[in-house]
């Protein structure tokens, strides 16, 4: 499953496209395209765990890949949930998510929760720019005012996102 989103550069402030694709086949749960192995285990095992947290699916000891593309490769944060999304959909086949109206950004607590992050607004006004809608914790949905709500879904865990996403 192909993902496209952004995340948005701290320093900045910059909007950066991202592709994450998962496959199935190979050796091993794999996250490639960080510049450290490092934040490509941590952000692997925090994905892992809030998958297994938040959904009924079984994650297979080997045979995922997932590929993150992007222009600053060692600057992506916040990619939780697109990667956590893009790992179910290529394991569960028979879902309809479709990720083309929405950008899918923020961390994942352990638990499948979904954290709110600093670049809301940032991801607000993206998606206003594109025509797309974001998700976001109902806490801060709440805050938002009109102009805002129609750019952006209330979700607060991974479970909520997916099935939100398998509807459209």
């Amino acid at each position: 499953m192909k993902i496209n989103t952004y995340f948005s550069h701290k320093k900045t402030l910059k909007i950066i496209p991202v592709s994450i694709e998962t496959t199935i086949g190979g050796h091993g749960v794999m996250l490639e395209g960080l510049a450290s192995d490092i934040l490509e285990k941590e952000i692997m095992l925090r994905v892992l765990t809030a998958l297994q947290a938040a959904t009924d699916i079984k994650i297979p000891a080997s045979g995922t890949k997932t590929v993150i593309t992007c222009a600053a490769r060692s600057k992506v944060q916040r990619i939780d949930l697109p990667v956590a999304v893009s790992i179910y959909a290529a394991l569960i086949k028979d879902c309809l998510i479709d990720c083309e109206g929405w950008i899918l950004t923020g961390d994942l607590h352990l638990d499948g929760a979904l954290s709110p992050v600093n670049s809301s607004f940032d991801m607000l006004e993206q998606a206003k720019e594109t025509g797309r809608k974001v998700f976001l914790p109902r806490m801060v949905y709440s805050e938002l005012t009109d102009q805002y709500r129609q750019y952006a879904f209330p979700a607060d865990n991974l479970k909520e996102v997916i099935d939100t996403l398998d509807k459209f």
